[in-house]
């Protein structure tokens, strides 16, 4: 399968890395804008993701994030600026 993920396995890994570090002041959910805030702001750590341009950018954390969690709230009729994800259960 050519996903996006098996073409930028680089920006994948980068991805894996990111969630972890939002977890720690936002442990439940995580929004693309928080995702996109802390890629932008330490372009060092992510290098492939912050060599994107934010279109890109955007468009591989939505699909990385949608493969890997449920949308909170009503996906139907959010935003695509507004996605957030559960990354956590919540009984956790």
């Amino acid at each position: 399968m050519n996903t996006v993920f098996s073409r930028m396995p680089e920006a994948g890994g980068e991805m894996e890395a990111v969630i972890p570090v939002l977890q720690v002041t936002l442990p439940r959910f995580i929004s693309r804008t928080a995702i996109e805030t802390e890629i932008v702001g330490h372009p060092d750590l992510y290098p492939r993701l912050s060599g994107m341009s934010g279109t890109s950018r955007k468009s591989f954390i939505t699909s990385f994030m949608k493969s890997r969690y449920p949308l909170w709230g009503n996906s139907t009729s959010r935003k695509k600026a507004c996605y957030v994800w559960i990354v956590e259960a919540a009984d956790e």
